[in-house]
Order: structure tokens, then sequence, then C-alpha cells
């Protein structure tokens, strides 16, 4: 996870956007069967970006942090489940 630089995003835009990048840049799999975790995992917090987004952009009352605060609770939930290289030591 690389920190990139956000100069003229608002706090708000960069909290969004770390959240998805959170969501989608999961460890690697030390195993096979982890890789077919890790791409289910990725589909389907690919499926809760979506979802985020639209709400944000359906909702008038919806605002960048909620959006960004329900994404990262949402994701939490459904955390990583399988071994990762790291912890394989590979």
């Amino acid at each position: 996870m690389v920190n990139v630089p956000t100069t003229g995003l608002q706090a708000e835009t960069r909290e969004l956007l770390t959240a998805i990048r959170d969501a989608l840049d999961l460890p690697f799999a030390a195993t096979a069967a982890g890789d077919e975790k890790r791409e289910r995992l990725r589909g389907e917090n690919a499926v809760r970006i979506v979802s985020s987004i639209d709400y944000l952009l359906t909702f008038k009352h919806a605002t960048v942090t909620n959006v960004a605060r329900t994404l990262r609770s949402l994701v939490g939930e459904h955390p990583v489940d399988y071994t990762t290289r790291e912890e394989a030591g590979r």
C-alpha cells in the first residue's frame, strides 16, 4: 500500500479514495486456495464500492465522509480470511 501525493484533494475525497484502495489492495495469498479467496473477497469488495458510490450519487443527504466510513465498516466486517505471503514468510 503506497502513499500517493494527494495535493489538491479535499480531506473527504482523500478518505473515500483511501477506503476504496484499501478495499481492493488486498495482500497476496500464500496458496492457490488463498488466491481464490483473495479474488472472491476483492470481487465482494468491488460490489461494496460500487454500492457506496451509487448511494453517494443518488441520495442528496449522503456525504463523502459518511460513505467512506460506511465503506470501511462494511469491508471491515469481511476481513482477509486466508494466509498471506507475509504471514507465511514468503
